[in-house]
C-alpha cells in the first residue's frame, strides 16, 4: 500500500511541524462500506464520510515508544468520488486528534487557518 505509507509519512511530517515529534498516529485506508459502518456506529450518521479520527489514550507505540495520539481512517474511493484531496483530509483528521474542532465559528476559523498553513508547508513545492 504505497498510498498508505505516503500518508503515514505525511502525518509524521505534520506532527514534526506541529512540534509533536514524540507522537504518532495510525492511518488506515478503508472501503466506503466500512466507513459508513464506522460513521453510523460512532456518529449515528448512516452514510459514508471522507475521514474519521479517533483519539486514543496516549500510550507508547510498541515499536517506536512514541505516544500514540489516535487513528485516522480515510475512504479513498469516496474521497475521489467527491473530488476531495486525500492529503488535506489527512491533515484535517490529524488536527482533530490534536484538539482542533469546527463546531463553533471561531474554532472553525482557527482550524481552517491551521489546515491551510500545514497544507501550504507540506504539500506545496
Amino acid at each position: 500500500m504505497a498510498l498508505e505509507k505516503r500518508l503515514q509519512s505525511l502525518a509524521e511530517e505534520a506532527l514534526i511541524l506541529m512540534r509533536r515529534p514524540d507522537t504518532s498516529v495510525s492511518v488506515y485506508l478503508i472501503s466506503d462500506s466500512l466507513m459508513r459502518e464506522l460513521n453510523f456506529k460512532y456518529r449515528r450518521k448512516d452514510k459514508p464520510t471522507t475521514v474519521l479520527s479517533f483519539i486514543e489514550p496516549q500510550i507508547p507505540h510498541p515499536e517506536t515508544d512514541k505516544k500514540v495520539l489516535g487513528e485516522i481512517y480515510l475512504a479513498p474511493r469516496y474521497i475521489e468520488k467527491n473530488k476531495e484531496d486525500i492529503d488535506r483530509l489527512l491533515i484535517h483528521g490529524l488536527l482533530h486528534l490534536l484538539g482542533y474542532d469546527h463546531t463553533r465559528k471561531d474554532d472553525k476559523i482557527k482550524m481552517e487557518n491551521k489546515e491551510r498553513d500545514l497544507a501550504r508547508r507540506l504539500l506545496e513545492p
